[in-house]
């Protein structure tokens, strides 16, 4: 799907949104690999985006009266934010619900029921000839695609400050002193650029992650943990990281980038909004021209 829409644009020498052609993809791809289905069927990704968008910041925002304790007394803001919550969280169910029912509802009729793979197998047909796609067995292969991605991960985390988390109890971590019930917040972003533990540490260099390069990029190598360390990492790393460089790949694979007409490089936009996600701040406009 995606790849036929930058065809079409490639074809029209037209610019091509790539932020939101991404996030439709890879909300697409979330949406399969947990329900089975794709929700541009029915024109539902718009309603799960704005879900999302609702949702991340009550998961990641800040709460005043966590850190001005006086202000809990009146409740105010809490109260705010847990009205929000179950709003939200209506909303949540009733898709949910629907989306059960009509699992439900087809549960004899596997017309509808198909597999990843074929998935992936049904939209190559739809490629025309002479375009193969890249497919997982060659990124096998593709030892640069993945260091591109993890130095790109290093600079630009997805989530510079992690997932928020909360001290059960009194700890020591390296001679540093943590109190019980304290919210704690792991600089990714920080630690990613640190000049003592990364050589030319703003500059973007992916052979770093190669074989023979100094950093791993996982196991114990806490330099780098864009998706958290521990038991408490995020469980969808390898999916997340694969589903990249599946599209990656193709995009190089089958297209050349140019910027629109008339905009240079120095008018290029590369300014981020902060929060529990980050994003572009301005949308990614290229115009792809076909290479295969």
């Amino acid at each position: 799907m995606v790849m036929a829409k930058i065809s079409e644009a490639a074809a029209a020498g037209t610019a091509v949104d790539m932020s939101g052609l991404f996030g439709s993809f890879t909300n697409d791809l979330a949406c399969r690999a947990v329900m089975g289905k794709h929700f541009r069927n029915k024109g539902l990704d718009t309603q799960l985006q704005e879900l999302i968008g609702d949702t991340s910041p009550l998961i990641g925002g800040f709460n005043v009266e966590e850190f001005f304790p006086f202000l809990a007394r009146f409740g105010v803001l809490s109260k705010a934010v847990r009205v929000k919550s179950e709003r939200v969280k209506r909303r949540w169910d009733k898709l949910l619900d629907e989306l059960l029912q009509e699992h439900e509802a087809l549960a004899s009729d596997h017309k509808d029921r198909d597999d990843f793979i074929h998935v992936l197998l049904s939209v190559r047909q739809e490629v025309p000839e002479g375009q193969e796609l890249v497919s997982e067995a060659d990124i096998a292969n593709m030892t640069y695609v993945r260091a591109v991605i993890k130095e790109s991960l290093r600079l630009h985390p997805v989530a510079p400050l992690l997932a928020p988390h909360f001290s059960m109890s009194s700890c020591s971590i390296d001679g540093f002193e943590i109190s019980e019930n304290v919210r704690v917040l792991i600089n990714a972003w920080a630690i990613g650029r640190d000049e003592r533990y990364w050589e030319d540490a703003e500059e973007f260099v992916p052979e770093r992650f190669l074989d023979g390069g100094d950093a791993e990029g996982e196991g114990n190598d806490f330099r780098f943990f864009p998706f958290g360390a521990g038991r408490r990492m995020c469980p969808g790393m390898n999916f997340g990281i694969a589903t990249v460089e599946v599209m990656l790949a193709n995009l190089v694979h089958r297209f050349d980038w140019e910027l629109p007409l008339g905009q240079e490089r120095r008018d290029f936009v590369m300014s981020e909004v902060f929060g529990l996600v980050v994003h572009r701040k301005e949308k990614l406009l290229l115009v792809p021209k076909p290479c295969v």
